[in-house]
């Protein structure tokens, strides 16, 4: 007789790839597959994952460059590593494109708040400080304002001077690492709490402060860091 195998879909619309990789070892997990195990065709996949054929092929593309499947030309693709209990293959490839991600955004807002120092653009700066003191006042009254933060480092990235670097930043904060704090569980606070650092980076750039400036950024993007941490790289539904 032969053997049950256990479906596993659909998937939703949000960072598909990584969410269509992740459902790739759900399935393995869920029919107990073995590294040296083959997998089903992208074809396989997606149907019954209901997504199209490219989102399974850049899943493949993902798993295959972290080293967790293996792609034999004319034989399949094939696990290299079994799946392990309760450990979320999407959370795993969050975290590592998070930190290979973040250590790209860091260096970008190195490169840009230097330029900010050297810009004789004045007026932007004070726009800049009055930005962190509106944020300051709001925090002193244990308030938070999302959108004066995007604000803030939007105006930041505008002094920098650069706009392909504010552009990579820009799009990393708004449209990839908010999708990855979507997937996780952890405390807002840990953005109020960078408020005073926003103060200091602003005041640091007006007074030409190089070093104070990249200590400010640094704190701020520790914050990042900090929910990756607290989350335990746990979705929210493991909670």
């Amino acid at each position: 007789m032969g053997k049950n195998i256990v479906q596993i879909g659909p998937v939703s619309k949000d960072l598909l790839y990584i969410k269509v990789a992740d459902a790739i070892f759900d399935y393995a997990k869920a029919n107990q597959l073995q590294a040296g195990d083959k997998l089903p065709s992208e074809r396989e996949l997606a149907k019954m994952f209901q997504t199209g054929r490219n989102s399974v092929r850049e899943a493949m593309r993902v798993l295959e460059n972290r080293g967790m499947i293996e792609v034999k030309t004319g034989l399949g693709t094939f696990l290299k590593e079994p799946p392990e209990e309760n450990v979320s293959i999407q959370l795993k490839l969050i975290k590592k494109n998070f930190s290979e991600l973040q250590e790209l955004k860091v260096a970008l807002e190195h490169m840009m708040i230097k330029n900010a120092i050297r810009s004789e653009n004045h007026q932007g700066k004070e726009e800049l400080l009055l930005l962190a003191q509106k944020m300051m006042k709001l925090y002193e009254e244990d308030k938070y304002d999302d959108q004066l933060d995007h604000e803030f480092h939007t105006k930041l990235m505008e002094l920098g001077e650069n706009q392909s670097a504010a552009q990579i930043v820009n799009s990393l904060r708004i449209e990839v690492f908010q999708d990855y704090w979507a997937e996780l569980e952890y405390d807002p606070y840990n953005w109020v709490r960078t408020v005073p650092d926003h103060l200091t980076l602003a005041r640091a750039i007006l007074e030409k402060d190089e070093d104070r400036a990249i200590a400010a950024i640094d704190a701020i993007d520790n914050a990042s860091i900090a929910v990756m941490r607290q989350a335990g790289m746990r979705k929210k539904e493991d909670f």
